[in-house]
């Protein structure tokens, strides 16, 4: 999201008011300057649960779809099956 994207959301959910949107995106910038590297996980934290809970990729946003896969491994000698389950975007 490019930065005016981002001012006009901003802009929007102050519903126009120029108070509330300088008060808004000031405290935006304040939070970000103060650990920008904190805020940038928090937000990815968000993201991820919010796609967890819609069942979504969180890159992409596609469904996520239900695979299983089988490896074949071997354990002293012999060959094992191994059944793995994942959700995945594929």
């Amino acid at each position: 999201m490019l930065p005016r994207e981002l001012f006009e959301l901003l802009v929007e959910y102050a519903n126009c008011n120029p108070k509330e949107v300088v008060e808004t995106v000031s405290d935006l910038l304040k939070t970000i300057r103060e650990d920008s590297d904190k805020y940038i996980m928090e937000l990815d934290n968000l993201l991820e649960e919010f796609a967890e809970d819609n069942d979504i990729c969180s890159v992409c946003g596609n469904e996520l779809e239900f695979v299983k896969d089988s490896i074949a491994e071997e354990y002293q000698g012999s060959p094992i099956g191994q059944r793995i389950c994942s959700n995945g975007c594929y």
